[in-house]
């Protein structure tokens, strides 16, 4: 797993293409429509969401680019460039999608406060190219990140909307902490991993 440049031009709109594709149907965008309309929105999303990892200098990928991990230490200084995030999706979703969406995301943050002020490393995204799924990439991925939290004397804060998603996690040593069911029926499950 290597930290993905700037300059790589050619492996960021990879990754971006990925993680459109990866997203599509996860339960996080469950508020942006079904078909091709989700689709659309989740690859802008996505198109978005990479840059600004990347602006962190938190994307990560693996040699052949078939799988990625965003992985930010927890830090206040996040601020201005969140909201340049928020700005850039409100933009690029409609509104009424964008709100529920937002309202959705405020439902379930709260649980993750326990942690909030200890050393931290945030996965904020993991995606796996479809068609590499179920070859143990994921789990790859996954031990990589725990890896590079260990080397830095930080826990590893994962959220998953994806059921499925959270057992893997589990079953890569992470501790299922907590879960909330938001009104729109998503539930967040919220993990940890300690070195």
């Amino acid at each position: 797993m290597h930290l993905v440049s700037k300059d790589s031009q050619q492996e960021i709109d990879a990754i971006k293409r990925m993680a459109g594709e990866a997203f599509a149907n996860d339960n996080l965008f469950k508020e942006f429509g079904v078909g091709e309309e989700r689709y659309k929105l989740v690859r802008a999303y996505m198109w978005h969401y990479v840059d600004y990892v990347l602006s962190y200098k938190a994307l990560y990928a693996n040699d052949d680019i078939s799988g990625a991990v965003a992985l930010m230490p927890d830090d206040k200084s996040s601020a201005i460039k969140d909201g340049r995030l928020l700005r850039r999706l409100k933009k690029a979703i409609p509104k009424d999608k964008y709100d529920r969406f937002m309202e959705y995301s405020r439902e379930v943050t709260d649980i993750r406060c326990k942690y909030r002020y200890m050393d931290n490393l945030e996965m904020l995204m993991l995606c796996v190219s479809p068609d590499k799924q179920g070859q143990g990439l994921g789990g790859k991925l996954i031990r990589e990140s725990q890896q590079l939290a260990a080397s830095q004397k930080r826990i590893l804060l994962i959220d998953t909307e994806n059921p499925t998603n959270s057992l893997i996690y589990q079953h890569e040593g992470c501790t299922l902490y907590g879960q909330k069911t938001a009104s729109n029926g998503v539930t967040r499950y919220n993990l940890i991993w300690r070195p």
